[in-house]
């Protein structure tokens, strides 16, 4: 496959390790790393030889590099620079320094550098040497991309720092830069995305001069860079985004941190606002627009009984030996795999492996390539078996780095039969593509295959991989592995995803997708899948697949798991004698559609949720919409706190008590007030049940009747929402409309908006037209379908922008 490429290097730097596939500065390439003289181009010639290859790491030295011209990436090409062995956003800063000198004063130019889909850009210092802090100069966007992984990237001085017009797929993690004008740009996407640890802050340019200008900035320099960004820049713009996780985001020099918009270039559509979920965001914001769906993004940081909580990510492990010689590249001697998807590579590789094994350790290295697998491979402790690409996972089935398995197992043995890979102690599997050549292609023709992965000991990792079309993806559960670790996984599993259990302890989980996306929408596959095989796959998988199961472990701790449309998303099961899951915390979930539940509590306790946004649909087969069930044998509590949820789901499972379930909404302007009721104070039942963030209590009353809430002071209402309580009193067809009315002194009411909640629970929208009140009402205009009598689970005020 490809163009021949070098020997592989091994790169360690802090706790990150990198196998480049060509080194820019050596030949014959030679980049310049003094600064002296362009280096673009040479740059670009290593990034063209790589991407003929099949893909693979092009590594940038710690230097100068002074880029003359954009900057080009392809698919399954990362770009890289040392990584810093510091890990906080302050200090992280790579060695690797691109001077960049296209595009000064024309800001419609190209970008420094482009990145297509399934393109990485890693560990790297951008700066731009001729711009000035007291004549701010336009430039373009230094980094333009999509379905792409961007990390570790310091920007020193950008007018516009990133855009990513198509967010599906992306991950953007660890930014630290000083923006002019905008910082990062969202503007759309179709599919779920990560965001987490991007910084702007004028301290980065000023930290950073000496270093790429030769001088501190002066003090009117400073002051004259402060004065610009709080007059101009935006730090992050998001417009119609179906699913997008954002945690530690921040743009403290800004005119305006966040800005949430309609994205005026897309067509009109039903479906154009923020659909996700975030924690630790700017307060200070402007939000424009409908919500996704109706649905307003959860904001953990609104939620008091979350006060003080974070996710820290697990650091990347590598292999237990990193010296000159424990990269065994599986096809040099005396290993000699071909990669040609048609000789049998299988022994080359457990040959390399075992080799690395003796030795107590070290990186089995597959180069671009299809590897054809015929039988089980085994990853011995402290071994990585790594494939060429850097990015992280490669969504598109297209020619990369891939394990393809043709080792198939009888209809009754795909749980006992050994899995594709094993993982024993402290081994890992990076970096490449796992796919079923023989599996079928629409539901009639599928076929059970052992497990994919499977952890046989403690710190068996998992990471930037993609499964094409699993039978059963990653086992954790047969055996107990303690402080398990997989990141960054895309795929397709038709019967369960990832399961853990076996007493692990420990535990972690980050930024996973799966869906039946990948088999029927990637590359070389989709000219090969007619419209009604499609439908098929779809139908099996939403009636069959289990994304994320949990049986006995404890400690577990995960970071956006996300899914579309499985029979469940998430499951927490009783391992029998070994037990349930324990005290297992999940963050920034996001579940879209599941034909069953979304999360199903059947054993189990002390599980806890940071924010999860769930959506259903009526379009999609024979959805019942549950997001919550709790089952009697689940001991419990299952807390959740800064739940979105889209208004066609059954809004509140609460035939359990809150010893079992607990839903810890966000604080609205009317918490801790006093309501009273009217026309008449008699009418109605308890209305200060409305407003005391109790989903189980509500206020009764008859059509006409009204809520009301002295706010205490005139405040800026922005939206409103109520949940219905049809849950508590069973009656499943409750159809309720009710009308926002506000007042400034508390004689004169003007409408504000009007809801309807019908055959569900919740309603919630933005006012059209932000408005001052101290005093608001909620007036129930229709109530139950038969006893005409409204019932008011919840009643929310927000304040502008909240």
């Amino acid at each position: 496959m490809g163009a021949d490429l070098p020997a592989p290097v091994l790169i360690v730097a802090g706790n990150e390790t990198i196998v480049a596939s060509v080194v820019a500065t050596e030949p014959p390439f030679s980049a310049d790393r003094t600064g002296a003289v362009d280096a673009s181009r040479a740059i670009q010639h290593a990034i063209d030889v790589v991407a003929k290859a099949s893909g693979g790491v092009v590594y940038l030295p710690p230097g100068r590099y002074r880029i003359e011209r954009p900057l080009a990436l392809r698919f399954g090409v990362t770009l890289s620079g040392e990584p810093a062995a510091a890990r906080t956003p302050a200090d992280s800063t790579s060695a690797t320094l691109l001077l960049a000198y296209p595009g000064r004063g024309d800001e419609s130019a190209p970008p420094l550098i482009k990145m297509p889909g399934e393109s990485g850009l890693m560990d790297l210092t951008i700066a731009y040497p001729e711009q000035r802090a007291t004549r701010i100069t336009p430039y373009p966007f230094t980094i333009v991309g999509g379905v792409c992984t961007i990390r570790r990237i310091t920007l020193c001085n950008s007018y516009n720092g990133l855009l990513l017009p198509k967010t599906n797929g992306c991950m953007v993690a660890n930014i630290n830069g000083t923006a002019l004008k905008r910082g990062l740009v969202a503007p759309f996407s179709t599919e779920f995305a990560w965001m987490h640890d991007v910084r702007f802050a004028n301290d980065v340019w000023k930290r950073h001069a000496p270093t790429f200008a030769g001088s501190a900035l002066s003090e009117p320099e400073a002051a004259s860079l402060d004065q610009f960004t709080r007059s101009t820049l935006t730090g992050l713009e998001l417009g119609r985004l179906d699913a997008l996780a954002i945690q530690r985001f921040s743009a403290a020099d800004a005119a305006l941190p966040v800005l949430m918009k309609k994205n005026a270039e897309q067509r009109p559509h039903r479906v154009f606002g923020f659909g996700g979920v975030v924690a630790e965001f700017p307060a200070r914001r402007e939000d424009v627009d409908p919500w996704y769906y109706g649905m307003h993004f959860a904001n953990l940081d609104n939620v008091p009984e979350a006060k003080g909580k974070t996710y820290q990510f697990a650091p990347t492990p590598a292999a237990a030996r990193l010296g000159r010689g424990d990269l065994h590249v599986v096809t040099a001697g005396p290993f000699q795999a071909v990669g040609d998807g048609k000789v049998d590579d299988t022994q080359a590789i457990q040959n390399a492996l075992n080799h690395a094994g003796r030795r107590d350790g070290g990186t089995v290295y597959l180069p671009p390539g299809e590897y054809r697998v015929s039988a089980p491979l085994k990853v011995p402790p402290g071994v990585e078996l790594r494939g060429a690409l850097g990015r992280g996972f490669i969504r598109q089935f297209r020619e990369t780095c891939t394990l393809a398995i043709y080792a198939g197992c009888g209809p009754n043995e795909a749980d006992a039969a050994p899995a594709a890979i094993t993982l024993e102690a402290n081994a890992g599997i990076r970096g490449l593509t796992i796919v079923y050549p023989e599996q079928g292609l629409n539901a009639g023709t599928l076929k059970p295959y052992p497990w994919t992965i499977r952890g046989a000991g403690p710190g068996a990792w998992a990471i930037d991989l993609m499964l094409l079309n699993s039978w059963n993806g990653i086992d954790l559960a047969t055996n107990r592995c303690d402080r398990h670790l997989v990141r960054g996984v895309w795929g397709t599993a038709f019967r369960r995803g990832i399961v853990v259990g076996g007493g692990s302890q420990d535990g972690r989980l980050e930024h996973i997708a799966w869906s039946y996306g990948p088999l029927v929408e990637a590359g070389r596959n989709r000219p090969r899948i007619r419209p009604e095989d499609k439908e098929s796959l779809k139908l099996d998988y939403a009636a069959n697949a289990r994304h994320y199961t949990f049986g006995a472990c404890r400690g577990e701790r995960a970071w956006g798991l996300v899914g579309f449309l499985p029979q469940v998303h998430i499951q927490f099961r009783d391992d029998g004698a070994a037990g349930a899951c324990r005290d297992a915390e999940f963050w920034l979930c996001m579940f879209d559609v599941a034909l069953d539940t979304v999360i199903q509590a059947d054993q189990g306790e002390d599980i806890r949720f940071y924010s999860v946004f769930a959506t259903g649909g009526k379009h999609e087969p024979a959805s019942t919409h549950n997001w919550v069930e709790v089952a009697p044998g689940f001991r419990g509590p299952l807390t959740i706190y800064a739940p979105t949820v889209q208004p066609i789901f059954f809004h509140h499972p609460l035939k359990v008590g809150p010893e079992k379930l607990q839903i810890h909404g966000e604080v609205s302007l009317v918490t801790g007030k006093q309501a009273a009721s009217g026309p008449d104070p008699a009418v109605g039942e308890n209305p200060g049940a409305a407003i005391d963030r109790d989903l189980r209590t509500f206020w009764q009353a008859p059509v006409g009747s009204w809520l009301q809430v002295d706010l205490g002071q005139v405040r800026t209402v922005g939206r409103f929402g109520f949940d219905s309580a049809w849950a508590i009193v069973g009656t499943e067809d409750y159809v309720q409309t009710c009308e926002l009315q506000v007042s400034a002194d508390g004689v004169t009411f003007t409408p504000a908006g009007t809801l309807t909640a019908g055959g569900n629970a919740c309603a919630d929208m933005p006012l059209a037209t932000p408005m001052a009140a101290r005093f608001v009402r909620l007036v129930i205009k229709t109530g139950g379908t038969a006893d005409k009598l409204g019932r008011i689970a919840e009643f929310r005020v927000s304040a502008k922008n909240q």
